[in-house]
């Protein structure tokens, strides 16, 4: 996951279309050779974390990739499980590293 320190809230909602709920939203990514069906999904969230005790929190957005298939043959990379794509749903579980972790199941962001 990336920290995206330069986000509006509009470019956020625009950015990632689904809304999974719990401030976490998602948009489908498409291979370049093949974009009739995804191939994985950005997914990104709210972030309010502490870099220290004695700092403020700092707020902004994390994102990420996740796949359930190869994006290209090279990558070597994790791979959720689709168990369906409308609404989605994706096992195991997904750890940020920020600290956020949840499950998307049935189209909406549950928190571990």
């Amino acid at each position: 996951m990336a920290f995206l320190w330069e986000y509006t809230e509009e470019e956020f909602q625009r950015n990632y279309e689904i809304d999974l709920g719990e401030g976490v939203r998602a948009s489908f990514v498409h291979s370049d050779n093949d974009t009739s069906f995804p191939v994985g999904t950005l997914f990104a969230h709210h972030r309010h974390t502490t870099t220290d005790e004695q700092s403020p929190p700092v707020e902004g957005f994390c994102a990420g990739t996740i796949f359930w298939t190869k994006p290209f043959d090279e990558y070597e990379g994790s791979l959720w499980e689709l168990n369906n794509l409308e609404p989605l749903d994706l096992s195991p579980s997904i750890l940020c590293d920020c600290g956020l972790h949840g499950f998307i199941k049935d189209g909406r962001w549950l928190n571990a």
